[in-house]
């Protein structure tokens, strides 16, 4: 049964995937693009939502209030912001923060 649902789901992704990327390509309105291409403008947003997650250069950070001693690294900004990485994964993206906000 998984297999089956496993498989509709890579079908539904490389059907509508194309079609994302032509309507980013064409740069018009998602609705518009589904008109034109007689799709059901639901079913393109909700894999337009998916596929942009998928394909997101921002990474999900955890903002906590706690100030806590136990922190791995610590970084200091120049208007008082302070920057706190309590776990390994958030150290391994150190270097792609420091270069986004260079």
């Amino acid at each position: 049964m998984a297999n089956v649902l496993t498989e509709t789901i890579k079908k539904d992704h490389d059907f509508w995937h194309p079609h994302i990327e032509n309507c980013e390509k064409a740069g018009i309105p998602g609705k518009r693009y589904c008109r034109e291409n007689n799709l059901v403008y639901s079913q393109f947003s909700y894999w337009q939502v998916k596929y942009k997650k998928q394909h997101s250069d921002f990474i999900n950070i955890k903002v906590s209030k706690r100030n806590d001693s136990r922190c791995l690294c610590s970084l200091e900004f120049s208007k008082g912001q302070r920057l706190l990485i309590h776990d390994l994964e958030c150290l391994r993206i150190l270097p792609q923060i420091l270069e986004l906000i260079g």
